[in-house]
């Protein structure tokens, strides 16, 4: 049987692509000459017959005893006499695989070298032999950067396979197929690469057995995808290769590493390091099991999860898992190697966020030196090489080697790319940020800058086809943030760049294109062409992302330049066309549109007040906007200051150890400071509703425990919590506003209905039941709600809407619930267990607890709730977590909370963390009943609040009534 090559490039944008060999067909174990000999065959016949049996074994499973049985294959084969040079370049060939999945690139290179040289003499009858073998030559070829020799063997491969296949399925031409597409993306050819892709695997699954090497085309089509800008799609891809290759692979198999590892890598450039962490892990265990121990490969994915944990904030672990991973590199790649500089570059990262900042220049430094001294100028990695040390630099304070840095940085991008290009721009945002914190200019010039390069961005989001702001986006309108704001010549503009910084998951809904069907056959052209034009830039920014990840490519950059300025010229011309014609409506629709002034103004009453506290870089801004007043501030609060207060206050406002823990008054006021106090004095005055919008850390906390202090007449100070002082409304997005609709106090009710009772927990239950799966391990332990049923009984009689259901107990399914008609000016009530992703085994995201029938499982999802059709003026979430993102790498209220405004909730009363049961009873009673007496949202929870502390001499524990939350408006 032939050996196949499941070849990847060295390291396009994502690191975890990895070349891998390994045999096709089905898994065979190893054959003993002796099981393989005819008594009738003659002795180089019987010895190609242990050969055939060897190829069709998978190396990769165990290739350390792999080893050992081909270089006794070689010493019998060699005892031959005479030797023949065909059987001797076979088993060099076996050998050098099995060194190539035990991680030893140079041995497995001498052994292929070897394979050439005898099937050489061997002459024409091994013709096909000494050209898989050129093909696995060409795989190291790539690792050691010889892109050239690689694609020579590449190209001869391709011919002879598709001369030999005659057109039908082969192994080898698949084979072929998909080291071609790898070669193509060398080059810098996306669509070309694409294309190969695709026909080698749609081949694979047309043979049978399928080839094992599959699961690595199905990992290589993701970095494809990637490349090409289409980020959903490879997400999409990567998952349908993981359902794959199940098809074809057992779950421990090494060849899964490869898919595992890309996803990893995916998914920590979508700013998701816990799922990437997951992925990597089992990457990098999965190859080190079948080799035996730590690789260059299994380094290189210890070095992904490294960068996951940085991400994650696990600074020291990154550090311990890279010094682990670099002796390996540097060992087995060299000091040198992509895969090596990378690792040293995601240290220095580590060190900086621990603040050893001498270490992390020095070793980013090092990083550019090499980079400087192996690559081209306009190669990704060796300008990444100074925006890594620029990042750095600023971080330390150090602004002029920052400022130096960066200037290398675009003096390297702009030699191969237009300005329009998202990666220059974010460079130079970043240059634009270090120069207006040395004041090296003006305001008026660092605003008119930054204007500028906010409207290219801008426009590049409005033309990409997926249309979504990626973290370097993200980072780069955040610099620009910092700029506009720190010159504060154009407050408006800052904020507009805000909105791009906070972008959340609501904001990506993406609306209906209109239809064209219909339209007179000239429009239909005209709007044809417009798209024609807006895919072709798209493409040539792409291309030019691939081409400089590519040591060896040829480009011209004028030809770039003249290329964009063309399709921009008549793009305009289109554009004019297709408004004279009134045919804008038709106009691809943009997923995200940021809000002016004027907008928040006409959604705003007179009483209320808009909050904006924004993550930027390293810093917090802040926007204050009412019907009178418009401010935003750069916070002397960091954001990593940020996240030691919100975790100091969430450990201090456990309902589990309220009763031994003091609130953390002073975490409180420390914020309240930074977002608040830096506004000016008296800013709330006349307000009764403040609307805050919060993202990072800040999304998880309730900002009713915001607290200041104040000095009395008589000099006395005083402690408030901001609750005490105005009703509070947290809204997912600023874009929320403008969705928003109806009246602010609670109207005329169509249908009251109440889910709720659902436990089956015991009914001896003596204490007051917390509405969380707290300790229980499966449904049935979870605690009796006693209290659930009266509640909504209670809500039903303070409500006296038109209608009332109310689903208890058995009845409380989610056929029931999803049969129920809700007509809008409704209020939907659940006060059942709220569950949060993991808290029960098999439990992937947040769900409340309703109860089974022969249709459902009793586990009411966040994605079968935003399925359902749910128009409800108030939905009243009791439950404990309500409020919780569906995961750790996910925006706060991702969870129930916007399930159910998918699902066209207006007001959702939710929970930050767990609840007790009576009183999340009377709050909900207490709110409902003063927004029935004509109060606002956050005026009705405000009243409650109050209501429920002053039963208890104000000395309840904010523990205890500081979880509920209005979200929405």
């Amino acid at each position: 049987m032939i050996s196949k090559r499941g070849m990847v490039v060295k390291r396009p944008l994502l690191a975890s692509v990895f070349l891998g060999l390994s045999n096709v067909g089905g898994i065979v174990f190893p054959v003993s000459a002796q099981e393989s000999e005819t008594a009738s065959a003659p002795a180089p016949a019987k010895f190609a017959q242990r050969i055939d049996a060897e190829e069709k074994a998978d190396a990769s499973v165990d290739p350390a005893a792999s080893l050992v049985l081909r270089k006794q294959m070689l010493e019998d084969a060699l005892a031959l006499a005479p030797p023949d040079p065909r059987s001797v370049g076979r088993v060099h060939q076996l050998i050098g695989q099995a060194y190539f999945h035990l991680g030893d690139v140079d041995q497995a290179f001498a052994a292929f070298q070897s394979a050439e040289k005898s099937l050489a003499e061997a002459g024409e009858e091994a013709r096909q032999d000494l050209i898989k073998t050129r093909s696995d030559l060409a795989v190291i070829y790539n690792y050691k950067g010889e892109h050239e020799k690689a694609r020579k063997n590449f190209l001869e491969a391709l011919a002879f396979w598709e001369e030999t296949a005659a057109n039908e399925p082969h192994l080898e031409l698949a084979t072929a197929l998909n080291n071609m597409a790898a070669s193509e993306l060398e080059q810098g050819n996306l669509n070309a690469a694409l294309e190969y892709n695709q026909r080698a695997t749609d081949m694979a699954f047309a043979l049978d057995p399928v080839p094992l090497d599959t699961p690595v085309w199905l990992a290589n089509r993701i970095v494809y995808l990637y490349q090409a800008g289409q980020t959903d799609a490879a997400i999409a891809a990567g998952r349908e290769g993981l359902a794959r290759m199940r098809e074809i692979l057992p779950p421990d198999h090494p060849s899964n590493g490869n898919m595992l590892a890309n996803m990893a890598s995916l998914l920590y450039r979508q700013g998701r390091p816990n799922d990437a962490l997951d992925f990597a892990r089992r990457a990098f265990e999965v190859q080190e099991k079948a080799a035996g121990g730590p690789t260059q490969n299994s380094a290189a994915i210890r070095s992904i999860y490294a960068s996951a944990l940085i991400a994650n904030g696990d600074y020291a672990d990154a550090i311990t898992f890279l010094d682990a991973a670099l002796p390996i590199l540097v060992d087995q790649l060299g000091a040198e190697s992509d895969r090596t500089l990378l690792a040293r570059t995601y240290r220095a990262t580590a060190l900086s966020q621990l603040e050893r900042y001498d270490e992390a220049l020095a070793e980013q430094r090092a990083v550019a030196l090499i980079s400087d001294s192996k690559l081209p100028e306009f190669h990704r990695d060796r300008a990444g090489s100074y925006i890594g040390l620029a990042s750095i630099a600023l971080k330390a304070g150090r602004l002029e080697m920052a400022r130096e840095a960066a200037a290398q940085a675009i003096a390297l991008q702009s030699q191969a790319l237009v300005a329009e290009h998202p990666e220059l721009l974010a460079t130079k945002a970043m240059a634009l940020a270090i120069d207006s914190r040395l004041q090296l200019r003006s305001p008026e010039q660092l605003t008119s800058e930054a204007k500028a390069l906010l409207m290219i961005m801008q426009r590049n989001l409005g033309l990409s086809q997926n249309g979504a702001i990626g973290q370097r986006e993200r980072k780069a309108f955040a610099y620009l943030s910092e700029v506009l704001l720190r010159a504060g010549e154009d407050l408006e503009t800052s904020f507009l760049a805000l909105q791009y910084v906070a972008f959340s998951r609501l904001d990506s809904i993406p609306e209906a294109d209109m239809p064209t069907d219909g339209l007179d056959q000239p429009d239909a052209d005209l709007l044809g062409q417009y798209a024609a034009l807006r895919s072709e830039r798209t493409a040539l920014l792409d291309a030019a992302s691939g081409r400089i990840a590519n040591a060896k490519a040829e480009f011209s950059l004028a030809d770039d330049v003249a290329a964009v300025a063309a399709i921009d010229r008549k793009m305009a011309v289109a554009e004019q066309q297709i408004k004279a014609a009134g045919l804008t409506k038709y106009l691809p629709v943009q997923t995200f549109q940021p809000l002016q002034f004027a907008d928040v103004n006409a959604a705003l009453t007179d009483s209320a007040a808009v909050l904006m506290a924004t993550e930027l870089n390293d810093q917090v801004a802040v926007f204050y906007i009412d019907a009178d007043k418009k401010t935003g501030v750069l916070s002397d609060l960091s954001a990593r200051d940020t996240k030691e207060y919100v975790d100091r206050i969430r450990a201090s406002v456990d309902p589990l150890t309220a009763a031994q823990t003091a609130f953390d008054e002073e975490a409180a006021q420390k914020l309240y400071q930074g977002l608040l106090g830096v506004l000016p004095s008296g800013i709330l005055e006349g307000r009764s509703e403040l609307y805050y919008v919060a993202n990072g850390a800040l999304d998880a906390l309730p900002f009713s425990l915001l607290s200041a202090q104040e000095t009395g007449p008589d000099g006395e100070t005083s402690a408030h919590f901001l609750i005490d002082k105005i009703g509070l409304a947290q809204l997912p997005s600023i874009q929320f506003l403008k969705r928003a609709g109806g009246t602010e106090a609670l109207g005329d009710v169509g249908l009251f209905l109440g889910i709720g009772a659902a436990s089956s927990g015991n009914g001896d239950y003596q204490t007051l039941a917390s509405r969380s799966a707290s300790d229980a391990r499966v449904v049935a332990d979870l605690p009796a709600l006693p209290a659930s049923e009266k509640e909504l009984r209670d809500l039903a009689a303070i409500i006296n809407g038109k209608k009332t259901a109310l689903l208890l107990g058995p009845d409380a399914t989610e056929t029931a619930i999803a049969a129920t008609m809700v007509p809008p000016q409704s209020i939907i009530a659940f006060a059942t267990h709220g569950l949060v992703s993991g808290e029960l085994e098999g439990l992937k995201e947040p769900a409340l607890l309703v109860a089974p029938d022969d249709e459902s499982d009793g586990l009411l999802t966040v994605s079968e709730i935003a399925k359902l059709s749910l128009p409800a003026e108030w939905v009243i979430l009791s439950a404990c977590n309500s409020a919780a993102s569906i995961g750790p790498d996910d925006p706060g209220l991702s969870g129930l909370a916007e399930a159910f405004m998918r699902a066209g909730g207006r007001h959702i009363l939710a929970t930050h963390w767990i609840v007790q049961d009576d009183i999340a009873s009377m709050l909900t009673l207490e709110t409902l009943k003063y927004a029935g007496e004509g109060l606002s949202a956050p005026q009705a929870l405000q009243r409650a609040i109050a209501s429920v502390r002053a039963q208890s001499d104000g000395k309840l524990h904010p523990a205890f009534w500081a979880p509920f939350m209005v979200i929405g408006r």
